[in-house]
């Protein structure tokens, strides 16, 4: 699938489905960009949004925020939200980072799906590596009490790094009854069962 927003869809049309970044960078109410209002779930890095847009369709009671760093991915998805009229879920172009630390007020999240981040496996890119301590540690005071941190990872060195980082948080408890089974599977999921490599993936509650 390319992710080219389809020359067929006006921008009006994905206008809706697109949250600006603030500039500078401040704190939003986000439940209030739902009609109507109400507690939000967030996934970090949605990539072509299979997650994202089937979780929107298949729960339509529930408010869905994707952030993704890459416009050009935020316009392909809000394409298809607007294809499927999925008033549900929207997108943001913004770094994880920022958008954790100065847009997300404290204890504002219902959920977080944080799945198959990049590895950059190249000594010299590791420095972009993002489930660094601090990242959640961010996870931790964005979450509601009782929300939840899903997790996943095809790559082993990334699932246990990303479960060390949560379990270092005194206010993040693993509870793997809370492990959420995607309504589909994702890319990276597919080509991880093509190629015979297992998927880690765990729950951390929000105490």
């Amino acid at each position: 699938m390319s992710a080219r927003v389809p020359r067929n869809i006006p921008v009006d049309v994905i206008r809706p489905y697109v949250v600006e970044t603030p500039d500078p960078p401040r704190a939003l109410d986000l439940g209030a960009l739902f009609d109507p209002p109400g507690p939000v779930e967030v996934e970090i890095g949605f990539g072509k949004g299979r997650f994202l847009v089937t979780a929107a369709e298949l729960q339509p009671e529930r408010r869905f925020l994707g952030v993704e760093i890459r416009h050009v991915l935020r316009d392909f998805v809000a394409a298809r939200l607007a294809k499927r009229s999925l008033t549900n879920a929207r997108v943001m172009q913004a770094d994880a980072r920022i958008f954790l630390r100065e847009i997300v007020p404290d204890s504002a999240l219902r959920a977080i799906h944080f799945y198959f981040p990049d590895p950059w496996w190249k000594k010299r890119h590791h420095k972009r590596r993002i489930w660094t301590s601090q990242l959640f540690a961010d996870f931790e005071r964005a979450l509601e009490p009782g929300g939840v941190l899903h997790l996943a990872s095809d790559v082993d060195m990334v699932f246990d790094e990303m479960c060390a980082r949560a379990r270092e948080r005194s206010g993040l408890r693993e509870d793997r009854s809370a492990k959420l089974e995607p309504p589909c599977t994702t890319n990276f999921e597919d080509k991880a069962g093509d190629e015979g490599r297992v998927v880690g993936r765990t729950a951390f509650v929000r105490v």
